[in-house]
């Protein structure tokens, strides 16, 4: 989620990311990964009893590194920077996986070639204890990955910047990717609308349903899952100092917010009218939500949802029994102190039958790349 405009890349985007360190932030250290352990963490519910980053997803290792790379993005499809990674469920054991703003093999700190605002990898991999591997990408005819969400990358700051996803969801056969299409990050986030981007032929190409939800709506962005006939999404503002929003709808209705149910903490769900929404949790100074995942944990049967909370500069985990709440207070899973600048926190939507998850971890500046991070989890007993 980052721009192409070099001469002011860093002090800009710092500033339009809001990624504001905590005073526990120290430099990212290469090397041994020794460190790459969470303590123990207790919320109602479920605790985090230790969250690991356990390998690259994209890019080149630095120097010391000492995870796992079982890929190699720079030479396969010129990846040398990327993040998000965002998955959605494509049918047995394969997933896509969205990328943000990427550039190309060359790619490092202040230098930002072959700009594409997103791009799409598929895996069939669920053997994550060893990483996990991309089994291909859309490609262009030189072999490089391909925007399959157009931007015209305007980066004056009052045009399309920049095409970002935020969620995906396959319907019958059918991949819709909600998109972000950014007007400018800097002083704040600004969209000029979000929308979604529809697939029937497995991502090959795409067709734009743009202005969907305003610039100020609450779905901005969002997370997606199908479950009892309906899909869940929890939405929030454009940016990372909002808070989270909850919609239902049959699965027909994606395109069509006016058929929308809205939860509303004292009318229950309200039909067509986004206005009546109110938060699921959180509050205005020191829990917003941001970059929104949502799964329902087979293991566990519950709701758990992964998210940055800027603020406290900590990647939080939150669990429920019901959509609606409540909603167990925040966990740790991991800090900026241990991984500078992270943000991000996409699930991996298969695997939720043993009680652990893993997640996409993005870190900006000097890594901008994407990390898979496996996090092992316990069911709360009724003393603690």
């Amino acid at each position: 989620m980052k721009s192409l405009f070099i001469p002011l890349l860093f002090q800009l985007l710092f500033s339009a990311t809001n990624l504001q360190c905590t005073d526990e932030t120290k430099p990212f250290e290469g090397g041994g990964e020794s460190d790459d352990t969470q303590q123990t963490t207790t919320v109602e519910g479920l605790k985090v009893t230790k969250a690991t980053r356990i390998a690259r997803i994209t890019g080149r290792p630095v120097a010391g590194e000492t995870i796992l790379s079982p890929n190699n993005t720079a030479d396969d499809y010129n990846i040398g920077g990327t993040d998000l990674g965002i998955y959605w469920r494509l049918g047995g054991d394969k997933v896509g996986i969205l990328f943000g703003d990427t550039y190309g093999r060359d790619w490092k700190p202040g230098y930002t070639p072959d700009w594409r605002s997103n791009v799409l990898a598929f895996s069939s991999d669920t053997n994550l204890e060893d990483g996990l591997t991309i089994d291909d990408m859309i490609c262009d005819d030189n072999g490089n990955a391909s925007q399959i969400i157009f931007s015209a990358h305007n980066t004056a700051g009052n045009g399309d910047w920049s095409s970002i996803p935020t969620a995906a969801i396959r319907i019958n056969g059918t991949d819709y990717v909600h998109y972000m299409n950014v007007k400018a990050w800097n002083p704040v986030w600004l969209t000029n609308w979000s929308g979604y981007a529809v697939s029937d032929d497995d991502g090959k190409t795409w067709e734009l349903h743009k202005e969907v939800y305003a610039s100020d709506s609450k779905f901005a962005q969002q997370a997606l899952w199908e479950k009892d006939g309906y899909v869940y999404c929890i939405g929030s503002i454009i940016g990372r100092r909002g808070l989270p929003y909850l919609a239902k709808f049959r699965p027909e209705d994606i395109l069509d917010p006016s058929k929308y149910e809205y939860w509303n903490e004292w009318s229950g769900w309200v039909k067509g009218d986004e206005s009546a929404v109110t938060p699921l949790f959180g509050n205005t100074w020191d829990e917003m939500y941001a970059e929104p995942t949502l799964v329902y944990h087979d293991y566990f049967k519950k709701w758990i949802t992964v998210y940055y909370n800027e603020i406290k500069d900590q990647m939080v985990l939150r669990c429920a029994d019901d959509l609606t709440g409540p909603w167990s207070r925040e966990t740790v899973i991991l800090k900026g102190s241990q991984y500078k600048e992270p943000y991000g926190g996409f699930i991996y939507p298969l695997r939720l039958d043993k009680p652990l998850l893993y997640f996409s971890l993005s870190q900006w500046d000097p890594l901008y790349n994407v990390f898979l991070v496996k996090v092992e989890l316990e069911e709360m007993k009724s003393e603690e």
